[in-house]
């Protein structure tokens, strides 16, 4: 199979992910404050068709980049004799999961039913982003760790803090609640923090990736 280099569209596509439902939260803020809360449910419900759309691209191009990385071996930083191509792994499998996280968030939203279980499998992932991120950054697996640890950082909070948030809609949801209470409030704020430093990540990632991975493969 063909070999693309696709990593700087799938940072751009990353970011997209992040800011998406970090404008949703923002412009539900301001309609709360006008709008009756069923109106303001349509609203955040109304994000799931371009969430879903950018969901299944995303899905689609991480099975493409499974199929076609790795990238050629090279020397493993602590066994110089042991030859490895991560990058697959590394980019590749928390991509791919990051899709069908976002796959599963805009069908609940299109399909009205609850966000609690998509956060269920965020928070679990959110840990296991964090986790790559480490390994990537003690093992040097990237020519900017410090700038990608980072970015796993950041997804693996907002995986870790979407579990509070989908509750919290959920409650709001189901009890007609008219504001959330103050935690609630700090929550949704930290997640909503959280998006903005992802998407923020990832942008950085982008402006890196691309000159360089035009040119020529990692």
């Amino acid at each position: 199979m063909v070999f693309i280099d696709d990593l700087g569209l799938e940072f751009f596509t990353m970011a997209l992910a992040m800011v998406l439902p970090a404008y949703m939260i923002t412009a539900a803020y301001f309609y709360h404050r006008k709008l009756p809360m069923e109106k303001v449910s349509e609203i955040v419900r109304g994000s799931g068709f371009p969430l879903l759309a950018l969901g299944a691209f995303m899905f689609i191009l991480g099975v493409w980049s499974e199929l076609t990385w790795p990238f050629p071996a090279k020397p493993y930083p602590s066994a110089p004799s042991v030859n490895f191509s991560p990058y697959n792994i590394l980019f590749g499998d928390p991509y791919m999961i990051l899709s069908i996280l976002i796959v599963g968030v805009s069908l609940s939203l299109v399909m009205n039913k609850k966000l609690q279980f998509i956060g269920v499998l965020g928070f679990f992932s959110g840990i296991l982003a964090i986790f790559y991120g480490y390994q990537a950054y003690i093992d040097s697996f990237t020519k900017s760790p410090l700038e990608a640890f980072f970015l796993y950082i950041a997804f693996g909070v907002v995986g870790i803090l979407s579990l509070p948030a989908t509750l919290i809609f959920d409650s709001v949801e189901e009890n007609k609640k008219t504001k959330t209470t103050p935690i609630e409030t700090i929550f949704l704020f930290l997640f909503w923090l959280g998006l903005i430093a992802a998407a923020l990540a990832s942008g950085y990632m982008v402006l890196n990736a691309i000159p360089g991975h035009l040119l020529k493969t990692p």
